[in-house]
């Protein structure tokens, strides 16, 4: 009975001391959510960061190291988010690297680590939405990823703005427990996804039109991906040539049909079977029907997606020849020109909201 409650405890995200990792499932725990995002029960961001996929984690993330964390004495005063008003005391974590999966070669890591409390968070950043007269503002989310000293597993991260050899974990990702059963199968897709941003023209010229598919599915998502504390929006940039085209290929060959069929009963569709859809890349792309050249879509008689593939394949051909992937590059101060884009790390919020 007494392990039962302790593990009700846990996984309700109170305090938990080290030795407990041999007994909770979740070594994490996300901070209350911030004002804004609705009443009771879960709020919209705790649901986005509870589902984020493995892909989504790396789509974010400028290296995945494995190891042991080890929390230090020291603080940090710093920035929580680019232009921020006031500082943020953070807690530093020392990260012993077994090995990275993606970013280069390291043997330890400083990982700075903000409060969870969103009540210390400035929730408005002094960047405007571009074009929106005021009505909007950016501010980072506030449900922070907390970590216990101690801790084992696989770290999504980020280098720190403004603070050298210094890493933020990635907004809501949450890092691979090596308790978890599906450890060793989500470590099988972060090398598969670290083979495809080494070399993504070779990726997206493989033999399988499934494997093409899922690389191209890896970049746009890393290329679209919006950049964190991105408060003053982001700039356009172009990937090469050769691979825009080969992405925009591979989507065009895509099973576009098997995302009209209804799911079967109690079938429950994870974020990963959405992030497959064809037409979820296509948005990212900022393409949608009936704007920019591309065709309009109906959808009459349920067949919405593969509808969109035959529109998508026909816009290829003709005014799509001259489309250009793009990445979203974080704009470093406020002024004319640039994007706010889709942001999962940095979201639009009215005033007062």
């Amino acid at each position: 009975m007494k392990r039962v409650m302790l593990m009700g405890a846990l996984a309700l995200g109170f305090a938990a001391p080290a030795f407990a990792q041999k007994f909770a499932p979740v070594q994490v725990q996300l901070a209350k959510p911030a004002p804004g995002f609705g009443g009771g029960g879960m709020s919209p961001a705790q649901m986005y960061f509870q589902g984020m996929t493995v892909k989504q984690k790396v789509s974010q993330s400028e290296l995945v190291a494995s190891g042991k964390l080890t929390a230090e004495k020291d603080t940090l005063e710093h920035a929580q988010y680019q232009g921020a008003p006031v500082k943020t005391t953070f807690k530093i974590f020392t990260l012993k690297v077994e090995s990275v999966l993606i970013g280069g070669k390291a043997e330890t890591l400083k990982i700075a680590i903000p409060p969870s409390d969103p009540a210390q968070i400035p929730f408005e950043g002094p960047g405007g939405f571009p074009g929106g007269g005021g009505n909007f503002v950016y501010r980072p989310y506030i449900n922070n990823v907390q970590v216990i000293d101690g801790q084992e597993g696989t770290f999504f991260l980020r280098a720190m703005t403004g603070v050298k050899d210094t890493y933020n974990l990635v907004s809501a990702g949450i890092p691979l427990n090596p308790l978890d059963t599906k450890y060793k199968e989500n470590i099988e897709v972060v090398k598969a996804i670290a083979a495809i941003l080494k070399d993504p023209v070779k990726a997206l010229k493989a033999d399988k039109a499934e494997d093409r598919f899922y690389a191209a599915t890896i970049l746009v998502g890393k290329y679209r991906a919006y950049p964190p504390n991105a408060i003053y929006g982001v700039d356009q940039e172009p990937i090469p040539d050769e691979e825009s085209k080969l992405i925009l290929k591979a989507i065009a060959e895509a099973d576009w049909a098997e995302f009209d069929k209804q799911p079967a009963p109690n079938e429950v569709r994870s974020n990963d079977w959405y992030e497959k859809n064809p037409v979820n890349l296509v948005y990212q792309m900022n393409l949608y029907p009936g704007q920019g050249g591309f065709p309009k879509v109906t959808g009459q008689g349920g067949n919405y997606n593969a509808e969109f593939g035959e529109k998508f394949r026909e816009w290829l051909k003709d005014s799509g020849e001259k489309f250009q992937v793009k990445y979203n590059k974080a704009k470093t101060e406020p002024g004319k020109g640039g994007t706010p884009g889709n942001a999962p790390s940095t979201r639009p919020i009215k005033r007062g909201g």
